[in-house]
């Protein structure tokens, strides 16, 4: 359950960074059900990237290595 609360709280933040702070930006005159539609949109796009990101980590060596080298290429 703290798993699912986790997930679901990601997505919603996400979708809502990009509804209101990226498409808000370009479109400012946005009507609230655009908006929505935006969000609901987006989170299933991260939704499906998270998905496929899985595989890419599953290729790495060891879980520890690959956060090792996403912290590394972030410095």
């Amino acid at each position: 359950a703290a798993l699912m609360s986790t997930l679901s709280s990601t997505l919603n933040s996400t979708a809502t960074l990009i509804s209101l702070d990226v498409y808000k930006y370009f479109k400012p005159d946005a009507s609230d059900k655009k908006l929505l539609k935006m969000g609901q949109i987006s989170t299933f796009v991260i939704m499906i990237f998270g998905i496929l990101w899985v595989q890419v980590v599953m290729n790495a060596e060891s879980l520890f290595q690959y956060l090792q080298q996403v912290n590394s290429a972030i410095s």
